[in-house]
């Protein structure tokens, strides 16, 4: 039932002796939404190292 869910630390407090955490739960991406994310990202260092030249 919760599978293909995360808890994602967002902040972290440190008060003394103690350790505060904000967290969330998160639902990981599905394949299509990885090929989409990859794209991108490889889209966005080639721009980097075309600039950079």
């Amino acid at each position: 039932d919760r599978q293909g869910y995360a808890i994602v630390p967002l902040d972290l407090h440190w008060n003394r002796d103690h350790i505060k955490a904000t967290i969330a739960i998160a639902r990981g991406k599905k394949l299509h939404e990885k090929r989409n994310s990859a794209k991108e990202k490889d889209w966005q260092r080639q721009q980097e190292r075309n600039f950079k030249q």
